[in-house]
């Protein structure tokens, strides 16, 4: 066990502080020939100081999921083994009535033993000295493109001070304002299909191509496992809005019906033709181009809330997410969930096989709300559809798209649509774990959340820690998402068909996100006390403890994407430059914050092999806006190496200062 407190020397190094015997010196003291002291006094600050009973809880579930994680070492400095056996790796897998209990409609997001903080409105929480140097604003638009989870005491680390401090680790100039990934207008170039708005001739604005070619491209959508990434059509419904928008009319089209159809599949044209099986039917139709048409209907389509008028605006956000306009696309965010809401999407109501279109709009809510907490998370724009505000009983079907055995031909049936039209309920995600990120926008991410004091934020961290436990065990064994991925082993299982892959890599990718997105809010603790060195020691064990876990999901992370590439194919694109960035720059935190830890050196080169994985995709299958965003997110991950590796030679240069 280490010591409770850390010798002089180690403490100020901020390096772990082993110590084999209780009258030995440490064993970095021992192999540098030091003299090892305990002589500082002990820190003591009554005021927002978490308690010992709330940490220590904390940290024994901590240590449970550490020990899935790593095997036990008798020295605290060596590099711990991930387990590269599957059964270390899962836990075991419930009962299967304990694995649906989860997700029923008293019990989608869990229970937690530990109650939410609430507090009256009328009376004022005790706030963080550090909250009066940086708003909730600016800390929110300081981290919009990369997510809100950098920080070092408080301080976010892509905010001014943020970047000050990350030149005091390096000894380098750093300004990673210029990079603009996710949702930072500035520096990026117009849009390709804003552009285009302003040559679209009121004849052309309406113009559709052949019918037969739309139809051909739709039949090919339709039957292909890209239906599982863009689950917002129902192909039986869609045909009635195709025949309508064929209509024929003089001039423009004669009724409000009739401009709905034709911006809908304009719309659908503009995301399916992404994909490279739509180009090789007819090349000469162009995604831009007839999102740009869609964008300049808009006016005519979103004052009415209909099923077409909500797919157009779905198939647009879509269309803007996968070019990078992610401003844009938040902006359609908002009208969808207005407009699912008005079709009484938000309420569950029991529906007969009969009910075709009630039963898509409530499908498509659930897109909504999956959509708006990754939005949320991601952006820190407050979350449109809440718990408090819609019914959250999962779909009849939901899991279903877990039922099938691995290797089936079932999964291919359904991708392409049985006899009359019906599918499987499928998600970006799993409504679940969206519960979960909305729990977690609530208790970590909102105003009221950078107002806790340390014990909260810990006993928040740990309540959502064991919700998102409790749903990773709700999850079939098949799919169930890993604690940690091993390097150097088969990642994706054989016997699966695409469908079932694409689900897997998703819940693999979303879990690890999530666990980074709240156990990196640890680093919000010791706002209060920006002058001391270190956090108290107490808590920098709890600290210590959640980066592991941080670390491990964003080694897993980039250790997993090496392999899906070629499965994604197309879709792999935003997969890659999302998570990887995000696991990038939580490693890069914490090499600025251990530059002689054991491991850094090998997270430096993970992070050059994160680059190779950018590197690897196919340009030839990307837009030129996704060339760019592939080029710009190369450029960053390089500058986070470049600095990093500087952090690490300042850091040996100032040890061999003092040594001597």
């Amino acid at each position: 066990m280490p010591p409770r407190r850390a010798c002089d020397i180690c403490y100020k190094r901020k390096i772990q502080c082993s110590i084999p015997d209780p009258d030995a010196p440490c064993n970095w003291c021992s192999h540098h020939n030091l003299t090892c002291k305990f002589t500082r006094a002990k820190q003591r600050n009554t005021k927002n100081r978490a308690k010992l009973s709330d940490i220590q809880e904390l940290f024994n579930r901590i240590e449970q999921l550490e020990g899935a994680l790593a095997q036990s070492t008798a020295n605290r400095q060596t590099p711990r083994e991930v387990s590269s056996t599957p059964a270390e790796l899962a836990t075991p897998a419930p009962e299967q009535d304990e694995s649906l209990q989860y997700v029923t409609p008293s019990s989608l997001g869990g229970q937690s033993s530990v109650p939410e903080f609430t507090q009256s409105p009328l009376v004022s929480p005790q706030t963080n000295t550090q909250l009066t140097n940086f708003s909730f604003g600016q800390i929110r638009f300081s981290g919009r493109h990369l997510g809100q989870n950098w920080y070092y005491k408080g301080t976010p680390l892509l905010s001014e001070a943020g970047q000050n401090w990350i030149s005091s680790r390096t000894g380098q100039d750093v300004n990673l304002g210029k990079f603009h990934l996710f949702g930072s207008q500035e520096g990026l170039r117009p849009s390709t299909f804003s552009a285009l708005q302003l040559h679209i001739s009121s004849q052309e604005l309406w113009e559709l191509p052949d019918k037969n070619v739309t139809q051909k491209i739709l039949s090919g959508f339709f039957s292909s496992p890209s239906r599982l990434a863009f689950p917002i059509l129902d192909r039986i419904l869609f045909e009635h809005t195709l025949e309508t928008a064929y209509e024929p009319f003089s001039g423009m089209p004669s009724s409000p019906v009739h401009v709905s159809a034709i911006a809908c599949v304009h719309a659908a044209l503009s995301t399916i033709c992404q994909l490279k099986q739509s180009r090789e039917i007819s090349p000469s139709i162009k995604s831009d181009a007839c999102a740009a048409k869609v964008q300049c209907m808009l006016g005519h389509i979103t004052g009415d809330a209909t099923l077409v008028n909500l797919q157009t605006v779905l198939m647009l956000q879509m269309h803007q997410t996968h070019t990078g306009q992610w401003q844009n696309a938040t902006f359609m965010h908002s009208i969808a969930c207005r407009m699912v809401c008005g079709l009484g999407g938000h309420i569950y109501q029991p529906l007969s096989c009969t009910e075709r279109q009630s039963h898509h709009i409530r499908m498509l809510f659930w897109l909504c709300y999956v959509l708006d907490k990754d939005i949320s998370l991601r952006s820190g724009q407050p979350p449109l559809l809440t718990e408090d505000y819609c019914d959250l009983t999962p779909p009849e079907d939901y899991l279903s798209c877990y039922s099938c055995s691995p290797g089936s031909d079932d999964e291919d049936s359904r991708t392409s649509g049985d006899a009359d039209g019906t599918f499987t309920s499928h998600f970006p995600g799993d409504p679940g774990l969206s519960y979960l990120k909305e729990k977690t926008c609530r208790l970590l991410y909102s105003p009221q959340a950078y107002r806790m004091t340390d014990s909260q934020l810990l006993l928040h961290i740990r309540q959502l820690e064991d919700e998102l436990e409790r749903w990773r065990i709700s999850i079939p064994p098949e799919f169930r998402p890993k604690l940690s991925i091993p390097p150097n082993r088969s990642l994706l299982p054989v016997e699966m068909k695409t469908p079932q892959i694409l689900r897997y890599i998703n819940l693999q990718l979303e879990y690890h996100y999530l666990t980074t997105a709240i156990h990196t809010t640890v680093r919000r603790c010791g706002a209060d006390r920006p002058e001391a060195d270190d956090l108290p020691e107490d808590l920098h064990i709890v600290a210590h403890s959640s980066t592991d876990l941080t670390l491990e999901a964003s080694r897993s992370t980039l250790l997993f994407l090496k392999a899906p590439i070629s499965v994604l194919a197309e879709e792999a694109f935003w997969h890659v430059v999302f998570y990887s960035t995000v696991a990038a720059m939580s490693m890069f935190t914490n090499i600025l914050l251990h530059p002689l830890d054991t491991r850094v050196q090998l997270d430096i080169e993970l992070l050059v092999s994160a680059v190779g994985i950018i590197r690897s995709m196919p340009l030839g299958t990307l837009t030129h806006d996704e060339v760019d965003h592939v080029q710009q997110t190369n450029d960053f991950i390089m500058e986070l190496v470049r600095l990093g590796s500087c952090a690490i030679s300042k850091a040996k240069r100032e040890e061999r200062h003092e040594l001597g």
